[in-house]
């Protein structure tokens, strides 16, 4: 009776396990089956291993590289339903693995692997996703791995590893390259240059002046690159909107109402630098030139345009808007000679935008005037004016490197 007992309870065993073993066979013959088999057996440990391997021998693949391929084999086969759910795999799981690494220290400046985890994924992998996606005529795809570029770097920002910006920038750069002429071409581009604005207001939360800076310079050099093509003003008008008003305006006042304090301290010269960029604890003062820097920069590629189309791609009303709020931003924040500073760069801009074709001149003074009465600065106004009248416009307004300059004589335009 034992021997019976024992030969049932062997029975029954296998049977369970040639259960499972079938189960597990079925499910892995699925795309979806082997994904989650793939992902699942994906920890940390063997993603940090793995990346080791595709850095030091040739022929080893990035970790990453079997979910890219699972992409691109749904894409290639029409499964539009394999390709989003192995997209959505892909963010998922990037997701965890920046959450493990950063839980075990693995995501330092000082590691020097740190800066290679997704490099690949971000600049290479994303991308080409996006690219066969819209030769596929699947827009919404190709949104969604826009968004995923989007969302893996928000989360390697939530854990302070700011190393993946420039993989970010960098694939995004890529996408709105090689995106084809046309409206779903235009449309990737438009969403790529919305996850810059959206970056861009995350990162200034924290105090690394020089991730502000790639992200800033790259986001103006994309506007250089589209408005040289000369195309009907209206391609260009939201994204430029989207640069002033929810990009260079917030960012300046999240960074002058985190420092005002400290920005009224520093005795500088506000119209040249006067420091060094790898200066320790100034990161505030370098993100103020930061974005003065590339706001003028994208305000030369306006007007440029604007001198071969005789059409302006972006309402003056929007530059006139964002500088003025930056002015009171500035002056709310108790930032001292750094208010004015940015009150005589009001007028200078003023006197290029009127100068090359705007014309209304008296909106930007009554600007001035609510911006003086509301903040009892007349005394501040004066001065600015003062040393305008005294000095001409600052050389950052004259336009560097000749991206266009208007000051040829010295006579200026009264705002009052």
């Amino acid at each position: 009776m034992v021997g019976l007992a024992v030969t049932g309870g062997l029975a029954v065993a296998s049977g369970i396990a040639l259960v499972q073993y079938v189960e597990t066979t079925l499910e892995r013959s699925t795309p979806e089956g082997l994904l989650q088999a793939y992902t699942n057996q994906l920890t940390a440990d063997s993603y940090r291993d793995q990346v080791i391997n595709s850095r030091e021998q040739d022929g080893a693949l990035h970790p990453m590289h079997e979910l890219h391929s699972f992409v691109m084999s749904g894409l290639s086969n029409g499964e539009w339903a394999t390709a989003e759910n192995g997209l959505i795999e892909f963010e998922r799981v990037s997701q965890g693995v920046i959450e493990e690494l950063a839980g075990r220290g693995d995501l330092q400046r000082t590691d020097a692997l740190a800066g290679h985890y997704f490099k690949t994924p971000i600049q290479e992998y994303l991308p080409r996703i996006t690219a066969q996606a819209i030769e596929d005529g699947e827009s919404d795809l190709a949104r969604q791995a826009v968004q995923s570029i989007e969302r893996i770097t928000e989360t390697g920002l939530k854990y302070y590893y700011t190393l993946i910006i420039s993989s970010a920038t960098s694939g995004l750069s890529r996408i709105i390259r090689e995106a084809p002429d046309g409206e779903d071409g235009d449309s990737i581009r438009r969403r790529c240059l919305r996850v810059y604005s959206n970056l861009l207001t995350t990162v200034v939360e924290y105090p690394y002046s020089k991730d502000v800076f790639t992200l800033l310079s790259l986001y103006s050099s994309q506007f250089r690159k589209l408005l040289i093509r000369d195309r009907e003003p209206w391609v260009y008008r939201h994204e430029l909107e989207e640069f002033f008003r929810r990009s260079i305006g917030p960012a300046h006042k999240q960074t002058v109402g985190q420092y005002g304090q400290y920005i009224s301290e520093l005795d500088v010269d506000w119209h040249n630098r006067t420091q060094s960029m790898d200066a320790e604890g100034i990161a505030p003062y370098n993100m103020l030139f930061t974005y003065r820097r590339y706001s003028l920069e994208v305000i030369g590629y306006i007007l440029n345009y604007y001198s071969r189309n005789e059409e302006w791609p972006l309402s003056p009303g929007v530059l006139r808007e964002t500088w003025s709020n930056m002015l009171s931003d500035a002056i709310s924040a108790n930032t001292g000679r750094y208010s004015q500073a940015v009150c005589r760069w009001y007028i200078d801009l003023a006197y290029l935008i009127c100068q090359a074709g705007d014309g209304n001149i008296g909106d930007w003074a009554v600007r001035l005037e609510k911006i003086e009465d509301y903040h009892d600065s007349a005394e501040m106004v004066d001065d600015a004016f003062d040393e305008a009248l005294e000095k001409g416009m600052t050389a950052a307004f004259e336009g560097k490197g000749g991206i266009y300059r208007l000051l040829q004589t010295q006579d200026h335009f009264s705002i009052r």
